[in-house]
Order: C-alpha cells, then structure tokens, then sequence
C-alpha cells in the first residue's frame, strides 16, 4: 500500500496544454512553448498522492490558463483531481452490491435518482 504521501511521476498538465493549443496558429503556439520553457514546465513532474488528489500543486500553465479560455475551473494557479472536494457531498448514489449478481458488483445506477445524466448528447460519454 501506497503512502498519502509518498511521491509518483506523471505527465500531466504540459501534455493538456500542447493538446489543447494544437489547434492554434503557429505564432500562438510557439509562444506558449517559449513561456512554458522559460517557466520551467516539464512533461514529467514529481508529486505526491495528496498533492495530486486534494491539496493541489502550484502551475504555470494553470495559473496562466484564464488567459486563454476563461472557464477553465481551477483556482488560485493550484492544481488537483479533487481540489476543493475533500470532505464535500456530491449527492447520493444507488450502487448494485453484488447481492443478486456480481455482474453488477460496484455499477453506478442512480445518481440522485436520476439513471442519465444529460451531460452528453448521446447515451454514453
């Protein structure tokens, strides 16, 4: 088992950014390869558990992201799967317990008894 602390490699956010500026002119890109190395990005950071789950960790390109797309939802420049979630309440879920098959074991069902979600125009995401 894994220490809340303990520290994992990942690459994350510089790959999210060169995904998301692909579609920009090549001015606008080589720009933000210039900033990103100049502010010391790279493509594999250290972090720990708590870091990446709850705490966050302090980016550049988080903190500089309002600047291109104005509903980008992180705050403060951190960044965090869960940031702002620990210890939060996101509504109540059905879940199958395996009682009359395990075919179902741990399937979501209802969502605030609601079985779609109507976030995506198809059935699935």
């Amino acid at each position: 088992m894994y220490a809340f602390a303990s520290r994992f490699r990942i690459i994350f956010i510089l790959f999210l950014a060169a995904n998301f500026l692909k579609n920009y002119e090549l001015p606008i890109r080589l720009a933000a390869s210039l900033a990103f190395g100049i502010a010391g990005e790279r493509l594999i950071v250290k972090k720990s558990i708590k870091q990446l789950a709850f705490d966050g960790y302090r980016d550049i390109i988080i903190l500089l992201s309002p600047i291109l797309k104005k509903d980008i939802p992180f705050k403060n420049g951190l960044f965090a799967w869960l940031y702002g979630k620990n210890d939060t309440d996101d509504g109540l879920y059905n879940v199958f317990t395996g009682e009359e098959t395990l075919d179902n074991l741990n399937l979501i069902d209802r969502w605030n008894g609601k079985d779609s979600l109507g976030f995506w125009s198809a059935e699935s995401c």
